[in-house]
């Protein structure tokens, strides 16, 4: 430890490190360090960086690069990386980064499927036929409580 720091280096390392990333974010944000999308913006260790342009030269600065991104929280850079929104940058040339967010709809189908006959346990009789002759068919006997309408299942 030196005289003029009361911290170790190691803490003094980290600060840096937390104050370089909040100056990236502030600039990304254009002096705001929240999310584009849900306006988060408690933790900004919880805030991540989106490149904007689809190729960023690692020899930009990192002033330079924080121009052309914009910030999005973990939860809805999830979202983005998934699929379930989409994300459009709109115009990449102006500062701050103009991005549109697009939520992708998904629609339950659910199918009804009906049954017209059930049996039961006490149903399984047949029926009696009898031919005469190669004309039609005559029936002979049946019980009264052969079927029973069922009720519709969803699927």
């Amino acid at each position: 430890m030196g005289s003029s720091s009361t911290r170790c280096a190691k803490c003094r390392k980290r600060d840096t490190k937390k104050n370089k990333h909040l100056s990236l974010l502030l600039i990304a944000g254009n002096g705001t360090a929240q999310c584009r999308m849900c306006r988060y913006g408690r933790c900004t260790s919880a805030l991540y960086l989106k490149d904007a342009v689809a190729v960023l030269g690692p020899t930009m600065k990192p002033e330079d690069r924080a121009k052309r991104q914009y910030i999005l929280c973990f939860n809805c850079n999830e979202e983005v990386e998934c699929g379930q929104v989409e994300a459009k940058v709109t115009n990449s040339k102006v500062y701050p980064v103009e991005v549109s967010f697009y939520s992708r709809e998904v629609t339950v189908v659910r199918k009804q499927i009906t049954t017209a006959v059930a049996y039961t346990q006490d149903t399984h009789d047949t029926e009696i036929v009898s031919e005469n002759d190669g004309r039609e068919a005559t029936r002979v006997g049946t019980k009264a409580k052969g079927l029973i309408a069922a009720p519709s299942i969803d699927v």
